[in-house]
């Protein structure tokens, strides 16, 4: 399984919830205030937590990004796993996991099964990648719908008509080396994408329409 890059995550944002719920959980742990639910079932929902947070601060979703979500949430596991991480994020998961069970095989129990569970879902997309099985992202249905009207047009005509329909749609904002647009459109997590990946893209889908 490949590795990615992570954004550094520093200190949490208060203003956004899935990072208020993890600051708030890693609160309650450090306080040692009580939490009614087994001691396994809390490092599963600290995990949980963190990596919504990894993912929010990479512009993933996992329902609209799934095959890139897996890759960024095993790196971070990895790295979490590693112990090497400059980020003090990482350090504070960590010294939450021991403080929740003193037995520091479970959480690495719980680490293992977690990066399995990845390695096996990424595999299954593997596979449904080859068979063509996969659902489009948002970004690409709308470039699909371009080229759909004319097959023949250049990376730089379907940019254009991207940027023109910022604000009426999916997308929300065109500048002169990110496309970002919202994952669906009764959401505000907005993915994004490179400018310079877009020629690349474009070919890809226009082949998949000519041969379709």
């Amino acid at each position: 399984m490949m590795d990615v890059e992570l954004v550094p995550i520093g200190a949490l944002d208060r203003r956004n919830l899935a990072e208020r719920r993890l600051a708030d959980f890693l609160s309650r742990i450090e306080s040692g205030r009580l939490i009614d639910f087994p001691a396994e079932e809390q490092m599963y929902v600290l995990l949980y937590y963190f990596l919504a947070v990894v993912r929010r601060r990479a512009g993933l979703h996992r329902r609209y990004h799934y095959r890139d979500a897996l890759v960024l949430e095993f790196s971070a596991l990895v790295k979490l796993q590693q112990g090497n991480s400059l980020d003090p994020i990482y350090k504070d998961i960590a010294d939450a996991l021991a403080v929740i069970d003193e037995d520091p095989s479970a959480a690495k129990n719980i680490l293992e099964t977690m990066l399995g569970d990845r390695k096996k879902q990424f595999s299954a997309i593997q596979r449904k990648r080859r068979k063509g099985q996969l659902v489009e992202s948002a970004l690409d249905s709308e470039i699909r719908r371009i080229l759909k009207r004319n097959s023949e047009q250049t990376w730089r005509d379907v940019k254009d008509k991207l940027e023109r329909r910022v604000g009426n749609g999916i997308i929300t904002e065109v500048t002169q080396t990110t496309i970002k647009y919202k994952v669906s459109q009764d959401s505000d997590e907005e993915g994004s994408l490179e400018i310079s990946s877009l020629p690349n893209k474009v070919g890809t889908i226009r082949k998949s329409i000519t041969k379709g």
